[in-house]
């Protein structure tokens, strides 16, 4: 039901924006949109996938991340296409009656809130499995799908926010060097052929516009296969042993993006920082589930996702404020964003499982 009612909504908000005529409209459809789909919409496909798996839950988150990283690569250009073709708003209005035809029925007919309700268990698997895959296990820590924790308990656990910046940190640069990746080439580029021009929306030439493209699509490539390989790994690993690579990765793209001297650098750079975040991403949701259970899990994966949303909110404006105040320059942001990996990266390293508390 309320996947049901944030879908409807959602596309409510589309379509306010294919008829936007005043600022105000614009401004609240804007949100809508961030707020009902990146938002709400994302939180609740990966609620429910907590609640149906377990043994395969990063496994499976990873292949529906792994889906929206291509619809990264793929969509924009059937956006241009259609704007191209019709009209932005025209376009709009049709993205909302795709979404309500493609969304809506699948609700009505397939969603479950849990397995139970149809006769069947956590992964499909038979009554007792779990207890018994549990103990054989000793790779990683063992998965008890009978903790509760609730979102102040959480919230008062160290393992918590441990877990919780390599998520932010990676939704902030990444947001950060995807906002601002043209002009960086262009500077990058002007830097190394003797220029001094500042990179302003006028000056970025149609290389730079096609190398940050590029770049874009590395990117979303990159973290398909970081997300596809993290799922398996964070279902056989503990989530310690991979956390780190996605802070580490935030750090090596904004160091490789700081010392870029050519254009294809860029593609470079964001496609190592997608493969440390696909990895990063695979691992920090199903532990989110693994650590803290099922019954509060919504509103544990609610203040995780607000608090990722608004880093990557908050990344672009940190990187052109920083290089507004250094002249046009994306270096100290870029450090900045480095020096700041090392320390999360460090603590998502001491991350353990919390003990159940005593009273719920």
């Amino acid at each position: 039901r309320t996947t049901a009612l944030v879908t409807g909504a959602f596309v409510m908000g589309m379509m306010l924006l294919a008829n936007a005529h005043n600022i105000v409209a614009l401004t609240l459809a804007f949100f809508l949109i961030r707020f009902l789909g990146q938002g709400a919409l994302g939180m609740l496909s990966s609620h429910v996938l907590a609640l149906w798996f377990e043994r395969r839950l990063a496994t499976v988150e990873s292949i529906k991340h792994g889906c929206l990283s291509l619809a990264g690569a793929a969509v924009p250009a059937a956006i241009v296409f259609g704007i191209q073709a019709v009209g932005w708003r025209e376009t709009y209005a049709l993205m909302a009656v795709i979404v309500g035809l493609a969304i809506l029925p699948l609700v009505a007919t397939i969603f479950r809130d849990r397995p139970e309700e149809v006769g069947q268990h956590l992964d499909n698997e038979p009554p007792g499995f779990h207890a018994a895959w549990r103990a054989s296990k000793r790779r990683r820590e063992p998965i008890e799908p009978d903790r509760v924790f609730t979102l102040g308990q959480t919230l008062r656990t160290r393992a918590f926010w441990l877990i919780l910046p390599a998520g932010v940190l990676s939704g902030l640069v990444g947001t950060a060097l995807l906002f601002h990746i043209q002009p960086m080439i262009h500077t990058a580029t002007n830097i190394a052929t003797g220029a001094t021009s500042p990179a302003t929306d006028a000056e970025i030439g149609a290389d730079s516009i096609a190398a940050g493209a590029i770049a874009v699509q590395a990117w979303s490539v990159s973290m398909f296969l970081g997300l596809m390989v993290g799922g398996v790994l964070a279902d056989r690993f503990p989530p310690r042993s991979l956390l780190p690579i996605g802070a580490l990765g935030c750090g090596a793209a904004s160091i490789a993006m700081m010392l870029m001297t050519e254009p294809w650098h860029a593609a470079a750079a964001l496609g190592v920082f997608g493969v440390a975040q696909g990895i990063g991403m695979a691992a920090s949701g199903p532990t989110i589930a693994r650590y803290f259970g099922r019954p509060h899990h919504g509103a544990i994966r609610g203040f995780v996702t607000t608090a990722m949303v608004a880093g990557t909110a908050l990344g672009p404006l940190l990187l052109a404020w920083a290089a507004r105040v250094a002249g046009d320059d994306f270096a100290p942001g870029l450090i900045g964003f480095a020096v700041a990996s090392l320390p999360i990266a460090i603590g998502a390293a001491f991350v353990s499982k919390p003990p159940v508390p005593d009273t719920i």
